[in-house]
């Protein structure tokens, strides 16, 4: 097994570390998308934009149950949404998105980013199993007979030794490893549910195992044998799910109670039948949608569709000073920019393209009662060098000039973000109080304090989290 161990990707020597939040983020409108770093293999797989957020929803699991939808992806409001099957997105398409596309499950464009990776070296020999216990939710606890599945696992015959264990983050973190490493079992983990490489983890590992099983029906098995494993299934006396008081138990793995869970479940009996396996393979490509991946070609279409449809319907709340107006902005790319102007330590607005050299002149505050050190301000804009401005409390002027041509990112940095008043949740670094732009371009950067007395006010302007431009 150390072998095995040893020749693992992707920095297997410190699950405490991969079980936590990484540290940089990409940027998505849709929350979801981050997950499993489904967004960045698209952007990578179809040459996206770097950095820019994707104008879709990515389905990020396989659903085992088409006309269930899930209830995040609508919330999104984005106009195109890439489902995992055909039948799931004839459902979401008369939920009321405008364009629902089967486009496959995440998995099969990270198999092809990673298979066409030199770097990545795919095991030529395959032995032993790999094991998926029972995972809890990012919002749900869940837990079985830990001690039990670890005594089976260790008692498997000798045809599925050696045996590793692949726990859930959150799991980890609750420390559901333990059983398994008492009694000998290594276990391994894929990383946070937000890790752009997590994908890539379970796939290098997945294809060092012959085999892989567990005590539930969801996507770690067809996942696991699309990397080349045969699935098997043994049942543990139920789970039991806890989400805040509330606690329910399941007689048998959530994932069976389906149609298509009950197909899957019998397709991956103990012990695992030969005779079996290519009836398995086939039920797998069909509910991963292997059949609906798309070429790179045809998500750039997609995504300059959706772009298009959201640059055209996009509005907004946030106010501005005349006479600047909210069309000379992007308004479905600002980063950590809520509607009344509060903005986090690590923020960006999108000016849009424009034939001639302009001005752009922003108003922003940090309010004394919020921040009370001198800050230093970092503001870059596209891709030139980054300017720094000391800021002590109070409010500025801040005047960039903007060249002609493609969008212009502008994006403000700071070190701390502070808690807003009150029964507000959100953190802030600064406000903005609006802004300007002009036809000439300034002859340089520069930061000096505000004298303008009319400026929009947000103070007392309460307006719902779910309307902001982006939620942070």
């Amino acid at each position: 097994m150390n072998s095995i161990l040893q020749s693992l990707s992707f920095d297997q020597q410190n699950l405490e570390s991969l079980a936590h939040e990484p540290t940089h983020l990409p940027y998505e409108l849709n929350g979801i998308n981050v997950y499993y770093g489904n967004g960045e293999n698209l952007r990578r797989y179809a040459s996206l934009p770097e950095g820019e957020p994707l104008p879709f929803v990515v389905e990020h699991f396989i659903p085992f149950d088409y006309l269930a939808p899930h209830d995040y992806d609508l919330a999104s409001k984005l106009p195109a949404f890439l489902a995992v099957h055909k039948r799931r997105a004839r459902c979401y398409r008369k939920l009321g998105i405008k364009k629902a596309i089967a486009a496959g499950s995440g998995i099969h464009y990270a198999l092809q980013l990673l298979q066409q990776d030199d770097s990545w070296q795919k095991p030529t020999k395959k032995c032993g199993t790999i094991a998926f216990p029972h995972k809890s939710h990012i919002y749900k606890d869940r837990s079985f007979d830990s001690d039990a599945f670890a005594d089976w696992l260790v008692a498997l015959p000798e045809e599925y030794h050696p045996v590793c264990v692949c726990i859930y983050w959150k799991d980890y973190l609750k420390d559901r490893h333990l059983p398994y490493l008492k009694r000998g079992i290594p276990v391994v983990t894929c990383g946070y549910i937000l890790d752009p490489r997590f994908l890539f983890r379970f796939i290098d590992i997945c294809s060092r195992f012959k085999y892989s099983c567990g005590n539930a029906i969801g996507s770690s098995y067809p996942f696991s044998v699309l990397c080349g494993c045969h699935f098997f299934y043994q049942d543990f006396g139920g789970v039991t799910e806890r989400e805040g008081k509330d606690k329910v138990h399941h007689v048998s793995s959530p994932g069976t109670e389906s149609e298509l869970g009950a197909k899957l479940k019998k397709m991956a009996p103990f012990p695992p039948q030969p005779a079996l396996l290519e009836k398995q393979r086939k039920l797998v490509n069909f509910v991963s949608g292997s059949k609906y991946i798309l070429t790179p070609k045809k998500i750039r279409k997609i995504y300059h569709w959706s772009r298009l449809y959201l640059l055209k319907s996009q509005s907004s709340t946030f106010a501005c000073l005349h006479p600047a107006k909210l069309a000379d902005l992007n308004l479905w790319l600002p980063k950590h920019i809520y509607t009344d102007g509060w903005a986090g330590s690590d923020s960006r607005l999108t000016l849009k393209a424009s034939h001639k050299n302009r001005t752009f002149r922003a108003y922003i505050e940090f309010p004394t009662w919020h921040i009370t050190e001198t800050l230093t301000l970092r503001v870059t804009v596209a891709d030139l060098a980054p300017i720094e401005f000391d800021c002590p409390p109070g409010g500025y002027e801040i005047t960039l000039p903007i060249a002609s041509g493609t969008e212009i990112s502008i994006h403000f940095e700071l070190s701390i973000e502070k808690k807003l008043p009150t029964d507000d949740p959100r953190k802030a670094s600064f406000r903005f109080l609006g802004w300007e732009i002009f036809n000439d371009q300034a002859a340089k950067a520069k930061c000096i304090p505000n004298k303008r007395k009319q400026l929009p006010d947000f103070i007392n302007k309460k307006i719902p989290m779910n309307n902001c431009l982006n939620k942070l």
